[in-house]
């Protein structure tokens, strides 16, 4: 092999690894592109994603003040159930003691009328016995 033909050999290969060399730079320099463009994509994600963050722990409060809420309600609805449940039972003590008056009342109505029925009878007796002694015999 001559000089000539050893140098053409070697700027052949010259070419072809400068070649090569192009190539590799444009993947790289592609692969640069499309790291920037999913670092990007990253980025955008990241800022989603803290948005989304700061919404749950909105929601969180708001689920938080709801709970707290609705359970002072259940605390304020026990309270009146309670209180109306005691006034019922003030008002039926109250309607018993009626009941029991009423009771006692009539009860001593018919002693009254038994003794009245009594005191009539013998008031008739006794209205009989006078008027026999007033008669002239």
């Amino acid at each position: 092999m001559s000089d000539d033909t050893i140098i053409a050999a070697i700027a052949t290969l010259r070419a072809d690894i400068a070649e090569r060399f192009d190539r590799v730079e444009r993947k790289v320099d592609g692969l640069e592109q499309k790291v920037d463009g999913l670092e990007q994509k990253f980025d955008g994600l990241e800022q989603k994603f803290d948005g989304l963050e700061q919404k749950v722990d909105r929601q969180g409060e708001a689920h938080t003040s709801l709970r707290v809420a609705v359970f002072e309600r259940f605390d304020r609805v026990e309270t009146q159930l309670t209180q109306l449940r005691d006034d019922i039972t003030v008002n039926l003590a109250g309607v018993d003691r009626a009941y029991n008056a009423a009771d006692n009342a009539r009860a001593d109505i018919k002693t009254l009328a038994f003794e009245l029925s009594t005191l009539t009878r013998k008031t008739r007796r006794l209205e009989a016995q006078v008027n026999d002694l007033m008669r002239p015999s």
